[in-house]
């Protein structure tokens, strides 16, 4: 799991970027979420896009995996 910039400005997209290894996984639906949607929203594809000032934590989940956290400021 890659994000290039944890802090980003009000209205700035951000991709997370999956490797899933091996290739051939059975499993390989990825989940994001977010923890304050008034400060990011994150679709299902994984581009985050910055409403106001503030912080949120990014959860990534995989079945049969752990979770992958990721704090993102807005300034």
């Amino acid at each position: 799991v890659n994000v290039k910039n944890t802090v980003l400005n009000v209205g700035d997209k951000e991709k997370i970027n999956v490797i899933i290894n091996p290739s051939n996984a059975s499993e390989k639906e990825v989940n994001f979420t977010s923890s304050n949607e008034d400060v990011l929203t994150v679709t299902s594809t994984g581009i985050i896009k910055a409403k106001k000032s503030g912080s949120s934590l990014i959860t990534v989940s995989m079945k049969n995996h752990n979770d992958y956290k990721i704090i993102i400021n807005v300034k």
